[in-house]
């Protein structure tokens, strides 16, 4: 049983061990090490813990700076190195696996924090015991035991903060669309919710060599939106791309865009236009969708149940950060085929518990 092989005991206390570092350290410089969105909510963490940090470091010259860090407490390592001091670091950037060949003997210690996408969503022992059938149930439709084991290792991480527990196990795959699972054609029509800077796209685009039928990019912030247009494939032919929110109804809801992420909110926040995905493609057939868009997810899949069922695609959702991603995404998706149409498999984009992925593959395609 998936409860057996859980870790429900032995948390971490990372801000406690930094802290208690501090206190007692004779040098307690402690930088992060990454400068993009990520680190800046690593930096809202620690600030919420009361620690404090001296500055960024990065390891790459002309790396991308996410323009709420100020660019002047961004340092090269090699030139934090020549300063000859002890010092510790914070990984702020999502490519924990990366950790395993930073090696200075100047880094007293280096902390990992299991995640910060969006940390307020709690997976503890509580609600993996409040919710252990449906995660028993949605463990038993994995169609690997590659999927089985992130499975595990994601809960174990969640509940314990050691993010151990997914970089013993981690298989490094290049994007969303290189792995054994998934196998794209010169003829997909993909629609990418959640499109940000539009890197998803790019890797699709490489990955297919430049033939496809049709891209449909969606993205809520406009900021992001406006990005999109100004890359080089925006106004090529069979592109088309949207500034709006995805929902299971058409109308207007409140987004905040912070440090974590895009977050539905209520009543509080930017007022975005929202529609369904059935609304938004009529009767456009899509063949693949891939899902990033916060906490949103499980309305979105309700909005597109037409088109789920009728076209059958094949599912890249994000799974990582929405606490119910485990209990819920599954059962919706076969509630929305009714005849049980996919086989689902979990994959780790990054060393990361907020990069799990779920892919909901049609059994056609396996048979």
């Amino acid at each position: 049983m998936l409860i057996d092989k859980l870790d429900l005991v032995n948390k971490k206390d990372i801000y406690g061990e930094i802290n208690e570092w501090k206190k007692h350290s004779s040098n307690p410089l402690l930088y992060i090490w990454g400068a993009g969105s990520v680190a800046v909510g690593v930096t809202s963490d620690l600030q919420k813990n009361n620690i404090s940090i001296c500055g960024y470091f990065v390891n790459i010259e002309n790396a991308v700076i996410d323009p709420r860090i100020d660019s002047d407490k961004v340092v090269l390592l090699d030139d934090l190195v020549k300063k000859d001091q002890k010092f510790s670091v914070v990984v702020g950037h999502s490519n924990y696996e990366f950790v395993r060949d930073l090696h200075n003997d100047l880094i007293e210690n280096i902390w990992i924090l299991a995640g910060v996408v969006r940390n307020d969503i709690v997976i503890d022992n509580v609600f993996v015991e409040n919710n252990v059938n449906e995660l028993e149930y949605c463990y038993n439709r994995l169609s690997d035991d590659i999927s089985k084991c992130n499975m595990i290792d994601y809960l174990n991480a969640k509940v314990t903060h050691d993010i151990s527990h997914i970089m013993k196990h981690f298989v490094k795959q290049s994007n969303f669309f290189s792995n054994n699972i998934l196998h794209l054609h010169d003829s997909e029509s993909y629609l990418d919710l959640g499109s940000y800077d539009g890197k998803s796209i790019c890797e699709f685009i490489k990955e297919t060599k430049g033939k496809y039928e049709k891209i449909i990019a969606v993205e809520v912030m406009p900021k992001m939106y406006q990005k999109l247009r100004e890359q080089e494939w925006a106004n090529n032919s069979g592109v088309e791309i949207y500034n709006v929110g995805i929902s299971d109804h058409e109308g207007v809801d409140y987004f905040n865009f912070d440090s974590q992420g895009t977050c539905l909110t209520g009543k509080s926040g930017t007022p975005v236009k929202v529609t369904t995905i059935d609304k938004l493609l009529g009767d456009k057939k899509v063949t693949l969708i891939k899902i990033c868009i916060g906490n949103t997810i499980i309305p979105l899949l309700y909005g597109a149940k037409d088109t789920i069922k009728k076209n059958m695609p094949v599912l890249v959702i994000s799974a990582g950060i929405d606490k119910y991603a485990l209990v819920k995404y599954i059962p919706i998706i076969e509630e929305l085929t009714e005849d049980n149409g996919y086989c689902f498999y979990l994959r780790f984009m990054n060393a990361s518990a907020d990069c799990l992925t779920l892919y909901a593959i049609p059994t056609k395609f396996r048979e």
